[in-house]
């Protein structure tokens, strides 16, 4: 009884901590540790809403830890069979197309693409041979 009570204590807030949010990227310009915060509490609840969160930090505050954490995140979803190939591959393009000529912090980021497309090209090369 009193870990539901705890429940609908942690979803009352949550929501409420939601709308907040909401309102503030209404009425201010957040800085890249406001999303970061938004980010770490919406990934562990909610994943189906953590895209749409990362598109809005984006646009909002296109800093390159924030895109690599997307790019972070992109992978992890695509590990766990939660997001397909092209969808991956849309998501870094568009990160690279953004962060790409930014040496210094898209390296990580070239990275993860690239260990994707080898990976995507070596299973092409051994479909071809069997």
């Amino acid at each position: 009884n009193d870990l539901r009570v705890q429940e609908s204590i942690d979803t009352n807030h949550h929501s409420q901590l939601q709308t907040l949010r909401e309102t503030y990227i209404q009425k201010f310009l957040p800085s890249h540790d406001f999303w970061d915060s938004w980010l770490l509490d919406t990934i562990s609840t909610d994943q189906n809403v953590a895209r749409d969160i990362f598109a809005l930090a984006l646009h909002s505050c296109p800093h390159a830890n924030l895109a690599l954490k997307y790019a972070n995140y992109l992978n992890a979803e695509h590990d766990e069979g939660n997001l397909n190939d092209n969808d991956f591959r849309a998501g870094m393009e568009k990160l690279l197309s953004i962060f790409g000529f930014d040496i210094l912090s898209s390296a990580e980021i070239w990275k993860l693409y690239l260990e994707f497309e080898i990976d995507e090209f070596e299973d092409s090369v051994q479909v071809g041979l069997n």
